[in-house]
Order: C-alpha cells, then structure tokens, then sequence
C-alpha cells in the first residue's frame, strides 16, 4: 500500500531521516510535473490517534522546509504497484467475460489476494456464449483456475439501504 503525505515538485531532494507511518522511509513517486510523498507499507492500520496523525503532519512539515506542498488529508493510500498490476491482469483477463454480461461487480478478495472474485449478471441469451468464453478463458490461460458456478439469485447487483 502507497501512502501519500503530500503532493510537491518533483526532483526535490528530501529532508534527511524523514520518516513516515511505521517509521517507513519518506520517497518521492514522481510523475511528469509533480511528486507523491509516500512511504509503502505491506499492511498499515489507519487509525485517526494522535501518534499516526502528529507522525503524518510532522512529515508535511519537514517536506514544507524544502519548498512548497499540497498536504494530503490523513489516511490517503494507493495499491502499489503489484496490486495495479493484478488490476490490470484482471481486467484484461476478465474483459471478454464483461462484454458478454449486462453487469459485472468485482469483489475484493478476504484472504489471497491471487484470488479474484467476480459475479456476473448474464442475458439468458448469452449463458451459452459466456459458458463457453469461460471455459476459452480457461484454456488460453494455463495458469489459471477458473471456477464458474450458477446460476445464482443477483444478490450480488442488490443496493444496500442507507
């Protein structure tokens, strides 16, 4: 997970022994014109208690010695870049399953995050098509599992009351 201090010019040079949540080294992720200050961290638990929350400011402060910032609020994250890339592995994997339904929603997985969860709301005319897109998918996809199972009642395209 990619945690975000503040935002800034990129090229800058850091404050020496910044550090961030967890004691996490203080980076810049740059990006054409300008730079996330971030630390990364493979779990963090966000919590708005004053040691996360002083920790959080006094990053921004060090990083304003050094020029101007756009702090960002408390608790802004970013999957890292192997969950981007999952993202992207997933949609591209998944996209001729969601041309084929009339809706799709995608679940985050409880424990594995290899793991891909997705309920598909299919046209009865296109079970036929997408049975047989899943199991090309299947095929194409050797290191994969694939696991298709339903029809089930559309709990999953239900809205919540508020």
């Amino acid at each position: 997970m990619i945690y975000v201090y503040a935002i800034c010019e990129p090229g800058r040079p850091l404050p020496d022994g910044c550090e961030g949540l967890d004691d996490a080294p203080v980076a810049l992720l740059e990006h054409e014109r300008v730079a996330a200050a971030h630390s990364v961290h493979s779990t963090l638990e966000l919590r708005a208690e004053p040691g996360p929350l002083w920790r959080h400011e006094r990053v921004v402060q060090r990083l304003m010695e050094r020029g101007p910032v756009l702090p960002a609020r408390f608790g802004t994250t970013f999957n890292d870049e192997r969950a981007r890339e999952r993202e992207s592995i997933a949609e591209r994997t998944l996209a001729p399953l969601n041309r084929l339904a009339a809706d799709a929603r995608r679940r985050d997985p409880l424990h594995d995050p290899a793991v891909i969860s997705a309920s598909y709301l299919v046209p009865e005319g296109q079970l036929v098509r997408f049975t047989e897109e899943v199991r090309a998918l299947q095929r194409h996809n050797d290191e994969l599992e694939v696991s298709c199972t339903g029809p089930w009642a559309p709990y999953s395209f239900a809205e919540e009351d508020s």
